[in-house]
C-alpha cells in the first residue's frame, strides 16, 4: 500500500523537484528494507526447515476441537455449520489416510444457531 502511494506521489505534478527527489529517496529505502525483511524472512524459513520435527497428527481430531472450541461463537453468529469429517483421518505422510473400511465410517458434525 505505500508503495502505490509513494510511486502516485513521484509522479505529481504539483509537488516541487526537491521535495519529489526527497520522496524518490524514501521509496528507495523502502523498497530496500522490503527486500531485506522478505531476504531474513526466507533465510528464517531455510532455518527452520532443519529444525523443524515433522510428526503425523490426527487431522479429524484437530477439527473436533477446533468445532468444540468455537462452537459459542458460530451459534451466537446464527450460523449453521455442517461437517463430515472421516474417522482418524491421518495428515502429515504420504498414504497418512485411513483404510477404505475406516473411511466409510464419518462422523458428522452439526451446529444450529
Amino acid at each position: 500500500m505505500l508503495r502505490l502511494f509513494m510511486d502516485d506521489a513521484v509522479h505529481r505534478q504539483d509537488l516541487d523537484e526537491a521535495f519529489k527527489q526527497q520522496l524518490n529517496s524514501q521509496r528507495d529505502n523502502l523498497f530496500r528494507m522490503d527486500r531485506l525483511v522478505k531476504t531474513l524472512l526466507d533465510l528464517s524459513a531455510l532455518e527452520l526447515r532443519d529444525t523443524i520435527e515433522k510428526q503425523d497428527f490426527n487431522l479429524t481430531a484437530l477439527i473436533e476441537k477446533v468445532l468444540e472450541e468455537f462452537s459459542p461463537a458460530v451459534t451466537t453468529a446464527d450460523i449453521a455449520l455442517e461437517t463430515q469429517l472421516e474417522k482418524n483421518c491421518i495428515a502429515g505422510r504420504p498414504g497418512g489416510n485411513p483404510s477404505a473400511a475406516e473411511q466409510h465410517h464419518r462422523k458428522r458434525h452439526q451446529i444450529q444457531p
